[in-house]
């Protein structure tokens, strides 16, 4: 059984419902007003069905500062998560980090989109897939999960996820997750807290040239006279 799995056990179960804004020929026919730079060959691509281009022109209308070509883009990505694993994957980033745009009722940029219990969502679905096709992908996936627990304080969830999959811990190459842990350990979030711990991660994600993983196991160190 997929460990991953677990986790509906503690979030809520993810729904492929419809988007409200229906991807249709309609749809395609009137991209170019939310954003002009879109390439023909690629949306003529994407209306006749190609995955890749679907994705890729996601990604521009993402990119595009504008309120409702992101909204375009995020409802083309949810049509395609449904069936494409890659969509579900660039959605729950999407959600992780948010999208700028520039508001001009506001005259400054904001962020929208940006909604860490949708991220969990997609990534959870992400990661319950059997098939595991790309481990960079798979570890880039394991990463945000994690991050987008710690982000929506489900500092519980967090830790279990992380200590039920320590060998992926240690494998992410960022350092990211043992950082993440090891901060948890430091300061008591989701568990008790414990120093010895947080030191070890610490050293995992500062092995990894994480800089500020180097900073707090020093800091530890010194705490800890070791």
């Amino acid at each position: 059984m997929n460990k991953f799995l677990l986790l509906a056990l503690l979030l809520p179960l993810l729904s492929f419902a419809n988007p409200n804004i229906k991807v249709d020929e309609h749809f395609f026919n009137t991209l170019n007003e939310y954003n002009s730079r879109i390439d023909t060959g690629l949306l003529n691509a994407a209306k006749q069905g190609d995955i890749q281009a679907r994705l890729e022109l996601a990604r521009v209308l993402y990119s595009s500062h504008n309120e409702k070509g992101v909204l375009r883009g995020e409802a083309l990505l949810k049509a395609l998560a449904k069936s494409n694993k890659i969509a579900r994957l660039h959605l729950a980033h999407q959600y992780l980090e948010g999208t700028e745009i520039v508001s001009m009722a506001e005259g400054k940029p904001k962020v929208i989109l940006r909604n860490y219990p949708a991220a969990i969502e997609w990534f959870q679905a992400y990661l319950a897939d059997p098939i595991r096709d790309n481990d960079a992908l798979y570890l880039m996936a394991f990463s945000g999960m994690g991050n987008a627990l710690i982000k929506n304080k489900h500092y519980t969830s967090a830790f279990i996820f992380y200590t039920n999959n320590v060998e992926m811990v240690k494998a992410e190459p960022n350092g990211l997750a043992a950082h993440e842990l090891a901060t948890l350990y430091h300061e008591g979030k989701g568990t008790a807290q414990d120093l010895e711990q947080a030191y070890y991660w610490y050293d995992i994600a500062a092995q990894k040239g994480l800089n500020i993983a180097i900073m707090e196991r020093n800091f530890l160190k010194i705490e800890l006279g070791i």
